[in-house]
């Protein structure tokens, strides 16, 4: 079976960690040096090192984020085993924008399913109540930190989604994502 196995991508991960570094170097740099408040610096470098542990779980994190095979898609992060490709109704894309930078921060594949199967995902209410708000479906794919281009898959997706399930191999094995 053909399949293509999407990972996180090790760039976002550096990103976080020396974001995070930009704030923590400095605090130590006070704690060290002069008669600063030493509480708060202690205080704000703990709070800011957190950074570094969820860039370096990130950058060590191997496992699959994202499957696609003959039958569906598998995302590591919904609750669903695999989405058959029979099963979406409609694929489009979804950007969660800066406010004020009006910068693309976070991508996302918004997957419409068939009534039948978006009720199996038990959901709680805050987070149906956001996805109501900013018109996002149950299964969304988050691509902002996976390694891919997310236009291509999105494309792919709907490719396959119209496909016949005996031509979707070969459509698998052409696929450059990247």
């Amino acid at each position: 079976m053909s399949e293509i196995i999407l990972y996180k991508s090790p760039l976002r991960a550096l990103r976080m960690i020396a974001l995070t570094s930009l704030f923590v170097l400095p605090c130590i740099y006070f704690i060290f040096s002069g008669d600063n408040p030493k509480f708060i610096f202690w205080l704000f470098a703990g709070i800011f090192s957190l950074g570094y542990v969820v860039g370096f779980s990130n950058l060590f994190d191997r496992r699959p984020q994202i499957i696609i095979n003959n039958k569906g898609i598998w995302d590591r992060r919904l609750k669903f085993e695999t989405l058959l490709w029979d099963d979406i109704i409609k694929v489009y894309p979804f950007h969660v924008r800066t406010p004020r930078l009006n910068l693309k921060s976070h991508s996302f594949i918004c997957l419409a399913l068939k009534p039948e199967i978006s009720k199996k995902r038990i959901a709680p209410k805050w987070v149906e109540n956001f996805n109501r708000k900013v018109r996002a479906q149950k299964a969304s794919i988050s691509v902002s930190d996976i390694k891919v281009n997310d236009e291509k898959l999105l494309s792919a997706i709907k490719q396959l989604c119209a496909e016949q399930p005996e031509n979707r191999a070969a459509i698998i094995s052409k696929l450059n994502l990247k």
